[in-house]
């Protein structure tokens, strides 16, 4: 008679055994990230911060969206730098140093070779009114983008404040001040999401529920050691998930899906807003019509380092701010890192 446990087909052990392992395989396999089809976007601080992550990973990335912000490397670690020259000042901003940084830091290995960089999808936009970050200094960024060979898309003829631009929720158009979401007649997040992943796959749609997460768990000590907030945001959309039985076609299709990581502006987190840039910029109406899961990280304010609530691209965190190895930069790599294996944050 066989009485060991871990071969006889009948004992309870062994099928508790199984049980668990079908279940955590299951969870493993919750969605499938398309690894062909991960991009980052953001608006002012968080713009610049998308540019900066997408130069550093360019590898791994297939494009971005950079909503008045500028160049890679503007700010060189300065914050006199980032708040003048970097948002007023374009005729300051000199092309070259940024392009030498990239290729500093590439040579040395702090971030992805900028060869990467030729052919990907790069979108722009800067709004006529906007006085915040000028519309001359979202272009030094453009120029910096087609000094490497990126494929740019931009929108400079908008009416637009200082905003992320919607159809039909926020602001006038023209105005500058919170929550900076502006009505335009004119969806930002979906010109970013036709530039880097094509047209809508399905009719747009309300999504369903955001999840909550705890950002504590991608990161080295306490979030708020860095300026993170506790917890951060992320939208699946129905049809990604495996072995579920709704989509937006009626269809459990268990197809492997793009990502997106959207970083808000200052001002802008869930400490100051709710979940306002959440749910009302239409990033989640169009990433679910392309089959898109979207995280969207969240800074809150630090009174002696981040008092606006920014994300970090002018060198709060560490003098490795704009590289691989910066704290919010490694922070955005673990969600990344774990989406790509199928788990949920």
């Amino acid at each position: 008679r066989n009485s060991d446990p871990w071969t006889s087909n009948t004992t309870p052990m062994k099928r508790s055994c199984l049980a668990l392992l079908v279940l955590s395989l299951t969870l493993a396999a919750a969605f499938q990230i398309d690894s062909s089809k991960i991009s980052v976007s953001g608006l002012s601080a968080g713009g610049f911060f998308a540019a900066q992550y997408f130069v550093a990973h360019s590898a791994e990335l297939c494009g971005a969206g950079i909503v008045a912000g500028g160049p890679y490397y503007c700010a060189q670690g300065d914050m006199t730098t980032a708040t003048t020259d970097c948002m007023s000042q374009p005729e300051m901003l000199d092309l070259k140093t940024y392009i030498n940084a990239a290729d500093r830091f590439a040579s040395e290995g702090k971030i992805d070779a900028t060869s990467n960089i030729r052919s990907k999808p790069v979108w722009l936009y800067s709004g006529q009114q906007d006085y915040t970050v000028y519309p001359g200094v979202v272009k030094v960024g453009q120029q910096f983008f087609e000094h490497f060979n990126a494929r740019i898309g931009s929108e400079y003829g908008v009416e637009s404040g200082h905003c992320l631009a919607t159809k039909g929720y926020g602001n006038d158009c023209p105005t500058s001040f919170t929550p900076w979401i502006n009505d335009c007649q004119y969806s930002a997040a979906e010109k970013i999401f036709e530039h880097i992943h094509g047209p809508a796959k399905h009719s747009v749609q309300a999504p369903a529920d955001t999840y909550e997460f705890d950002q504590g768990k991608y990161t080295e000590g306490s979030p708020q050691s860095i300026s993170l907030s506790q917890t951060g945001y992320y939208y699946i959309p129905p049809q990604c998930r495996h072995n579920g039985t709704d989509s937006v076609d009626g269809n459990s299709t268990g197809t492997a899906c793009g990502l997106h990581i959207s970083f808000h502006g200052c001002n802008q987190g869930a400490t100051v807003l709710g979940d306002e840039y959440v749910t009302k910029t239409q990033y989640l109406e169009h990433a679910q019509a392309r089959d898109i899961i979207v995280v969207f990280p969240q800074v809150q304010m630090d009174l002696f380092m981040n008092p606006s609530g920014c994300f970090d691209w002018w060198g709060y965190t560490n003098e490795d701010y704009a590289v691989k190895s910066g704290p919010q930069m490694k922070f955005v790599e673990r969600i990344i890192s774990t989406l790509r294996r199928g788990a949920e944050l």
